[in-house]
């Protein structure tokens, strides 16, 4: 099955993605699934008793490669819906095509094969990058990183991150405000290595940015990146809808 992905990068696959069907019989009803890869192998026989695996033939399934949530898709409020939540959850978002939304065993096979494809995009694209991953590592000095920071930063939670944030944030703000040009280039380097491990979609840097702007201009646009940070973290889209318009009506 050949997926038409319109969010994201058929070469670069996230390993999750939003996928969509419309109705045949009412083009504007649009019908979503969640498609996930699992990043470790999941062999469902070893969790279930003989007598289940062997009625089931699990044993011939072998690891599951991706699995659709719900199997059979499900009526969404909207296609730009599905768009805005694909962008503030950093997920590929993927065409199905038209369907009968009344014929589910139709359904679930169209969403089985996508499932099916969108694994083996996922491998392919796994493949290609573990080569070149090795081939970077070995041109690094061997403990370019092996900072403290690095190691705290590697254990800590998204939310824990953004919360360390918000204490560098204060700090800058006092260093631009009092403008001490040295505590306001440490600081600024502090965020931004904290940035750097936090996924795309916190938009992390462009928080660091707004917070070295001086004035109020740079402290309210700070203040809101960083509440956008943490209703991201909760997973309230409307929230962060809401303040991505007020950050644009600011910047």
């Amino acid at each position: 099955m050949l997926l038409d992905f319109e969010r994201g990068d058929r070469d670069a696959p996230k390993g999750h993605a939003l996928a969509y069907v419309r109705n045949r019989d009412a083009p504007d009803q649009i019908l979503g699934a969640y498609l996930v890869v699992p990043p470790i192998a999941i062999d469902l026989g070893k969790y279930m008793p003989p007598m289940f695996a062997g009625k089931l033939g699990l044993p011939d399934m072998g690891d599951i490669a991706a699995v659709p949530l719900p199997p059979v898709p499900e009526p969404v409020p909207s296609l730009e819906h599905l768009r805005r939540l694909a962008e503030a959850r950093d997920d590929d978002l993927l065409a199905l095509g038209t369907v009968d939304a009344t014929d589910v065993q139709a359904m679930l096979m169209l969403v089985t094969e996508a499932s099916q494809s969108y694994a083996s995009v996922y491998k392919e694209a796994m493949q290609h990058l573990a080569p070149a991953a090795a081939v970077a590592a070995q041109a690094l000095p061997a403990a370019a990183s092996d900072t403290v920071d690095d190691v705290v930063y590697s254990l800590m939670s998204d939310r824990d991150k953004i919360a360390a944030m918000g204490k560098l944030l204060g700090k800058l703000r006092y260093a631009v405000e009092s403008a001490s040009a040295s505590l306001r280039d440490e600081t600024v380097r502090e965020m931004q290595a904290l940035a750097a491990r936090l996924p795309a979609k916190y938009q992390a840097p462009a928080l660091v940015e707004a917070a070295a702007l001086p004035g109020d201009r740079g402290r309210a646009l700070a203040s809101l990146r960083l509440d956008r940070c943490y209703k991201l973290c909760n997973e309230d889209y409307m929230a962060v809808e809401r303040l991505d318009r007020e950050i644009r009506d600011l910047a």
